[in-house]
């Protein structure tokens, strides 16, 4: 079975006038990193324990979802409750009674931490709607038993910038169809799962 990694990042996250009552506006859109971390450890009524989510919050720093460290018990099952335990995680608010107090920390920024993710042996591909097309690459990409996949935000900013392109990743995309990035995650496990 593949490790796989999912990096997301986002430029946008402020926690400044955070309230669950409009989670959406009050965060600038942290529901979508919610609904992205949910995705990529969630299936049906478990953890997927070889994936991994990686968020990148240009305000708050990078962190790591790993469920191997999580407990699936205890883990929010909704957007909003993972967005209301994420920011308390942030803010160092109430860490013993956080579900997510085993998420790290990362020191490292999201390009130093592909390039490390790389040379511990992980194919790496962007998500990117002008990529290769996935479906001519799945045999391919099926055969990496670590994968990593650079998922794009609403912007597109971070997989097009320099630092990117200065990686020379592969891009694949999933289709001329534009899908929230959260429903990529999903339908890569898919296709990866045949």
């Amino acid at each position: 079975m593949n490790e796989i990694i999912f990096l997301i990042k986002s430029s946008t996250v402020d926690l400044k006038r955070y309230t669950i009552k409009d989670v959406q506006a009050s965060s600038k859109r942290l529901d979508v990193i919610a609904r992205c971390i949910i995705s990529a450890l969630i299936d049906k009524d478990k953890f997927h324990v070889n994936h991994e989510a990686l968020v990148f919050l240009d305000k708050y720093g990078g962190f790591k979802f790993d469920p191997k460290k999580l407990n699936y018990n205890t883990f929010p099952k909704n957007e909003l409750l993972v967005c209301d335990y994420f920011v308390k995680l942030i803010r160092g608010e109430d860490k013993e009674k956080n579900p997510l107090k085993q998420v790290e920390t990362l020191s490292k920024g999201p390009v130093e931490t592909i390039q490390a993710l790389i040379k511990d042996g992980y194919e790496a591909f962007v998500l990117s709607e002008k990529g290769e097309p996935f479906k001519a690459r799945l045999n391919d990409i099926s055969k990496n038993e670590k994968l990593l996949f650079i998922v794009g935000s609403q912007t597109g900013e971070f997989v097009s910038s320099d630092a990117i392109k200065e990686l020379c990743l592969t891009n694949i995309s999933l289709g001329k169809k534009s899908y929230l990035a959260s429903q990529v995650i999903r339908l890569i496990k898919i296709k990866l799962r045949g």
